[in-house]
């Protein structure tokens, strides 16, 4: 009977013990669930700004988001993107990953881009436009990229509203280097042709840099609910 009695004791004990245990980790699932993924700001883009190319083409918001891992960037188009499309159109974005015009491609929106992020629609990209990422290697002034050929890179498209469709490229933040604290991008989409049709600027301590460190206060919150819990569980044992 005693031996019984014990066994359920213990097992009570053990039940005690691993709450607060589960607590730690479900509270730190649920922030990081918060933290994965935050876009923070949008800037638009006028519309009816292109010629000779289809409304798809045509770039009416940009947005940018990031994460401890990656950078994405929101390219929303006046017009829903056909998949697949009767030709290509590559969708781009030209990176100052460094903060630094003097570095890299010396382009003509006064940032140094030092990386091209840039999918593409064509008729063999159903549901999943191509995507790479090229470092500049030119002299500064010509077209000159290599393929960054291990780089993670995605690119979807989905429904920003019922006549507006998004493309979004994501890239693995280590890929990007020397990565600064703010980066100013440009985005253009062109044809098949090589014709620009539309582009849009957010340049670095401008209209809005991209803050790409991780949200501080978020990561914060984990260590100081995963500290107090821990010592809980300390005194518990104890």
């Amino acid at each position: 009977m005693i031996s019984k009695v014990i066994v359920r004791e213990k097992g009570l004990e053990m039940v005690k013990k691993a709450v607060p245990l589960a607590l730690v980790l479900i509270l730190t699932a649920l922030i990081t669930v918060e933290a994965t993924w935050v876009y923070i700001r949008e800037f638009s883009d006028a519309s009816g700004d292109i010629e000779n190319c289809p409304v798809y083409a045509d770039i009416l918001i940009t947005g940018y988001g990031f994460n401890e891992t990656h950078v994405g960037f929101n390219i929303t188009v006046n017009g829903n993107v056909p998949l697949p499309s009767s030709s290509t159109y590559w969708y781009g974005v030209l990176i100052d990953s460094d903060n630094n015009p003097s570095t890299g491609l010396a382009h003509w929106t006064l940032i140094g881009v030092d990386y091209l992020l840039e999918a593409w629609i064509d008729t063999t990209t159903v549901s999943t436009p191509g995507a790479k990422l090229y470092r500049y290697v030119g002299d500064g002034s010509s077209w000159e990229w290599s393929e960054v050929s291990d780089a993670e890179v995605s690119a979807s498209v989905y429904g920003k509203t019922v006549t507006n469709d998004t493309i979004e490229l994501v890239v693995g933040k280590k890929y990007l280097t020397p990565l600064s604290g703010e980066i100013g991008f440009t985005i253009y989409v062109s044809n098949s042709s090589g014709a620009t049709c539309d582009t849009a600027v957010v340049a670095s301590g401008g209209e809005g840099p991209v803050p790409v460190p991780e949200p501080a206060l978020l990561v914060a919150a984990s260590v100081v609910i995963v500290s107090a819990l821990s010592l809980f569980l300390i005194k518990d044992k104890l």
